[in-house]
């Protein structure tokens, strides 16, 4: 049965409601780098201090404050046998006891447990004394100590060495850099803001007037339209694109409500009747009701759906609908898509297939997923006709369409119907509702459901990619429980149970819409949650009442104020769906406890108790920010309603912290309990008679977030009689709103210079923002992101001009570049293949992001690469115009036929690999070395070696050398072949983690024609145990100037310059790795000809273990 869902949109702009701030997410380097900035970058400390049997190393020996639990490791290495030897530390005196707070400076010092048998360790007061006794040369041990609250300053810590081998004295330094505190420069995550009260704006008293003269910009309002069961979509990275939707009675398509300026101004949106259905070539005249949902991806594309009517008209059945609002665009598509039906047993499509109802919709927002880009859309199949071999009961299916087609986005691909699955049955036809699915970072596909048999429980099943074919019933695992439900009828504890009511009306909402209504969530951002699962749903709390709801679809009296009270539960786990057969309260957090049962009673973030001890709490709605991992939860409350009216609510947010509490069932912490409504609202007259399903709250409520940016979004009626309306909370006050301008493309360093962008180069970017806001931007800086495994950004960082507000740009003055995968398809009809990267900008304003489209198979839009900033493409050289250095013809040198391009992409756990050649089709060998493991560095290790090879192919990530095994660390594959002119070579970085591969940027450029021949460094790691040197070097084609550069970061460590430079002779230069600081190190070359011709740069890059 389809409930009457009815609420139109009358939208109030809040004011904003940040995420709150929390634990470091970046990388420690960004933490350090930040903290170094703002100390004018000190010369680091040593790391290593000489000892007469061997060395100290100190790790860290420069790091950051407020960083709770970090390790300050001191290891003595022996590299002599030693009969009786002690290294004594004497340690700061904030480094041991108690401050006056009575909090502990830093937990005692210990043992490392890999510490060699002939180590011991001893304390007294501030001295620390690390033992050997009959230990051998290679010996090693290693004492730690556990930051608790170290304040920043420079640390001297004085050893002495004493034993057998002699003795020694020293001053060893540890830095601890105060962290940076100014917004944009905030380096655990330039996301994380605080979750804070929000103020409503009300123009729903003004009918539909326009907030502004201009026919696309309404103030989002209702006027007498009766709107509820709210949702919202929020664009992931641009706070400023959200959606917020309703049902709206009054007119069903009218339910979306689109704001591209952060809320402050909201369009209306109409959805096309007019649908695109699959297998057919008209269109079919459709219905659509109500339900709303949506997806957003990560380049702006938001997708909005629900359920149409089935009206019996075989010609326009019950559909689930979609349609898009294109990126940077305000409007949807002329047609609207109705996903396929449950197939019959003939295979093919059927007339009708009964109501299609309680559907939700997700997509797959992780590049590193094998189904990146995937729309997934679940529903519940009513069973209206016997295609599955049954008439009645609810199935959970699920069909999905791929938005990106090789790789490459193609969000039009979507707006076909015959381009979406048939769907499949997820959950086999029974007493099923309310279905919601989620993806993981690898592509699992989670969905969750209420089962209201005398199952009577919260339950759902997973499908992994990667294994299983997840467009077939079969590809998704055992039925698991989350939890079951009360089954208390009359809320005693030896009363005769029964499952869970499917209709439950409260004083509150007395349609009698309530219910578990579960929503799943999963953790896709880089922080140390990723890949966990969350689950909500709403419960009734034992021995809160005297009875539960009454159940009965019929017309009734009005709910009891002393039947049982809801509660609103979350759960998760690390590794897959939470939860057990198991009552709510037993598995999972409350996302509020009614302050009969607390002691003192929680206040809010107003300082206000609660009014009533007993309360309802329903509708609860998960979200996870994917740049900060941090996870909130909304949902609404009777608190602040006496326990015996229970009548009016108020909207809370809150954020849900994993781990955070291990004295709780589902050990989740809870942030502040924050009140994201200024006013009550009152459905308790009902907008029907009692018990019938009337509209009220709807079946459910949203949550999103983009950008550290909460957005809750509910429904209130101020009074009975009044009409509902639709609110959220947008971001307070003026706050800036960066959009692309426009991104040219070049060549890089290393790319054949025709002037095309091809695949398999290098390429290089300038990408233009623009500031339409009122609020002038600056202290910007940009960072580089794939949005695919297509391209590997290998110059990330670039800092910007401030930008001026209404209408002020500003481009990268540093070029941002990448390398293009050589298996980018280029078009038999010469039409370029997109390949999508991010713009992540830090500002003193907050965070921005700017998606942008890389067309490969196109001519280059970026100046020359000697130019030093954006521009138009350089001019192609004309017939007869003599050719540059860097533009010989392709028999000038060996190079010429060489490899073309090279790639090394991850397959499973081991390896494409591709080629193609210049010239010819000479057999190509491949090698895969092994360079590290842990900190140690092996050297080349040949782990597998494939010969006479023609074409790409696939590696399964095993040794074929002997009985060599593969470990993690840093690897790179070489490929070679012979040609007329010699042997050519090109290398591939590579980092196995997890037992998996991933690109890393290049340590060995192709050789090349023109003036800079060659160009390597000698292996992708250096340091390590060992500190061993980085070796550089370079080949010239003329006589140049040479400078080179070594950069950690944006920071330039050492120069080296070499002048009047003569090829053909291979030019070395050495690194040392003492001092370096840990991490990506990249050596940048530039070559200047004698004789005025264009210079030359190229960029390479190593880490120091």
């Amino acid at each position: 049965m389809t409930p009457l869902r009815s609420a139109l949109l009358a939208l109030l702009i809040l004011v904003a409601l940040p995420a709150t701030a929390g634990a470091a997410l970046s990388p420690f380097e960004q933490r350090l780098e930040m903290a170094r900035e703002e100390a004018n970058f000190p010369k680091p400390p040593p790391s290593r201090y000489a000892l007469p049997a061997g060395n100290l190393d100190v790790d860290p020996a420069e790091t950051v404050a407020s960083q709770p639990g970090q390790r300050m490791i001191f290891t003595v290495s022996l590299d002599r046998a030693v009969e009786r030897g002690s290294l004594r530390l004497e340690l700061p005196a904030t480094w041991v006891g108690r401050a006056p707070s009575g909090l502990l400076w830093a937990e005692p010092a210990e043992l490392v447990s890999r510490a060699a048998d002939s180590a011991s360790l001893e304390r007294d007061g501030r001295t620390v004394t690390l033992s050997f006794r009959d230990a051998q040369a290679g010996d090693a041990a290693s004492l730690q100590i556990r930051d608790v609250g170290i304040p920043a300053g420079d640390h001297r810590i004085p050893f002495t060495w004493t034993g057998s081998a002699g003795e020694a004295r020293g001053t060893s330094l540890v830095r601890i850099h105060a962290p940076a505190r100014e917004g944009d420069e905030t380096p655990q995550n330039p996301w994380t803001r605080q979750l804070q009260q929000g103020v409503e704006m009300n123009g729903t008293s003004q009918g539909d007037a326009c907030a502004s003269q201009t026919s696309t910009s309404c103030r989002l309002q209702g006027g007498n339209e009766e709107q509820s069961e709210t949702f919202i979509g929020v664009s992931p990275y641009d706070s400023d694109r959200i959606l917020v939707q309703s049902n709206n009675i009054n007119d069903n398509t009218e339910g979306a409500f689109l704001s591209t300026n952060g809320g402050k101004n909201f369009k209306r949106l109409k959805i096309p009747n007019m649908v695109d259905a699959p297998g057919k070539a008209e269109p079919e005249m459709g219905d659509y009701c109500c339900d709303p949902m949506s997806a957003e991806d990560n380049l702006g594309n938001i997708w909005f759906g629900g359920l149409s009517f089935d009206n019996e008209d075989p010609e326009a059945p019950s559909r689930i609908y979609v349609n898009r609002i294109a990126a940077g665009t305000e409007e949807f598509q002329p047609f609207t898509v109705g996903l396929p039906l449950l197939a019959g047993k003939d295979g093919k499509q059927p007339e009708t297939e009964g109501q299609q109802d309680k559907n939700l919709m997700t997509i797959d927002n992780s590049p590193t997923s094998p189904t990146y880009g995937r729309l997934y859309v679940v529903w519940n199949d009513t069973g209206g006709s016997p295609s599955d071999g049954t008439r009645s009961g609810n199935a959970i299916v699920i069909s999905h369409c791929d938005t990106r087609t090789g790789g490459l986005p193609d969000a039009a691909r979507c707006d076909n119907a015959d381009n979406w699955t048939v769907p499949v049955i997820v959950a086999p036809r029974t007493s099923l509702i309310y279905a919601d699915a989620a993806v993981g970072p690898e592509g699992q596909v989670y969905v969750t459901w209420w089962d209201f048999s005398s199952v009577n429980a919260i339950r759902g099943r997973v499908c992994d990619p990667k294994t299983a074919d997840c467009a077939k019933s079969e590809g998704y695992g055992p039925i698991k429980d989350i939890a079951t439900l009360n089954d208390d009828l009359l809320g005693g504890d030896d009363n005769q149970g029964g499952p869970f009511p499917f209709a439950c009306p409260i004083p509150a909402q007395p349609g009698g819409r309530p219910g578990p209504s579960p929503g799943v969530e999963v953790d896709i951002s880089n922080g140390p949650n990723r890949g966990r699962v969350y689950v909500s749903w709403g419960d009734l709390r034992p021995g809160s009442g005297v009875r539960r709801c009454d159940q009965l679809l019929v017309v009734g009296s009005p709910p009891l104020q002393d039947n049982l009270t809801w509660d609103s539960f979350v759960a998760s786990s690390p590794d897959g769906i939470p939860g057990e057969r198991k009552p709510s309260a037993q598995v999972a957090t409350r996302l509020y406890t009614d302050a009969d049962l607390q002691k003192p009673p929680e206040k809010d973030d107003r300082g206000n108790a609660a009014v009533g001890g007993n309360s309802d709490e329903w509708f609860p709605w998960l979200v996870v920010d994917q740049q900060s991992g941090k996870v909130f939860g909304d949902f609404y409350s009777t608190r602040d309603s006496p326990s015996t009216d229970r009548r009016t609510t108020h909207f809370y947010t809150r954020e849900v912290i994993p781990n955070g509490n291990p004295d709780v069932p589902g050990k989740h912490g809870l942030g502040t309990l924050t009140r994201s409504s200024e006013q009550r609202s009152d459905y308790s007259a009902g907008t029907t008679a009692c018990c019938v399903f009337g509209n009220d709250y709807g079946d459910y409520t949203g949550l999103d977030s983009a950008e550290g940016f909460v957005f809750p979004v509910w429904t209130r009626r101020a009074m009975a009689g009044d009409d509902g309306d639709a609110y959220t909370v947008v971001p307070k006050g003026p706050n800036p709103n960066l959009v692309l301008q426009e991104a040219k493309v070049g060549e890089a360093a290393g790319a054949d210079q025709d002037g095309r962008i091809e695949p398999g180069e290098p390429i290089r970017m300038f990408v233009t923002v623009r500031n339409p806001s009122e609020v002038g931007v600056t202290a910007v800086r940009g960072t580089l992101a794939s949005l695919s495994q297509k391209a590997v950004v290998t110059q990330a960082p670039s800092p910007y001009p401030d930008v001026a507000a209404k209408g002020g740009t500003g481009t990268n003055t540093t070029a941002f570049e990448a390398k293009l995968d050589s298996n980018i398809p280029c078009a038999a009809n010469g039409s370029p293949a997109p390949v999508d990267f991010r713009v992540d900008l830090a500002t003193a304003q907050g965070p921005e992001s700017v998606a942008f489209l890389v067309p490969v198979c196109a001519a280059a839009t970026a100046p020359a690469l000697d130019r030093a900033g954006p521009g138009p493409a350089a001019a192609p050289v004309k017939p007869g115009q003599p050719k540059t250095e860097t533009e010989t013809a392709p028999t000038a040198c060996a190079a010429a036929f060489g490899f073309r391009s090279t790639t090394a992409a991850r397959s499973g756990r081991g390896l494409r690999l591709d080629f193609t050649r210049r010239t010819g089709d000479a057999p190509v060998t491949v090698d895969v070395f092994q360079q590290s493991r842990g900190r140690t560095i092996t050297g080349e290790r040949l782990v597998a070696r494939f010969t006479n090879r023609s074409k790409a192919f696939r590696w399964n990530g095993r040794a074929n050398r002997g009985s060599r095994r593969l470990s993690d660390g840093y690897y790179f594959a070489r490929f070679r072949m012979k040609t007329e002119r010699g042997t050519s070579f090109a290398r591939e970085t590579l980092r196995r983690r997890g037992g998996r591969f991933t690109g890393r940027p290049s340590f060995y450029s192709v050789d090349r024609c023109g003036v800079l021949r060659s160009y390597k460094l000698s292996r992708p790691v250096f340091g390590g145990r060992r500190n061993r040197a980085l070796g550089i070097a370079f080949r010239l084609g003329a006589t140049a100037d040479v400078t080179v550069q070594v950069l950690r970061g944006s920071r330039v460590v050492r120069t080296y310059r070499v002048r009047n430079a003569t090829g053909p002779a291979t030019k070395r230069l050495r690194f040392s790795a003492r001092g370096a600081r840990r991490g990506d190190h990249k050596v940048r070359i530039t070559v200047r000809p004698t004789g005025g011709r264009k210079s030359v740069t190229s960029t390479l890059t190593s880490r120091r273990l």
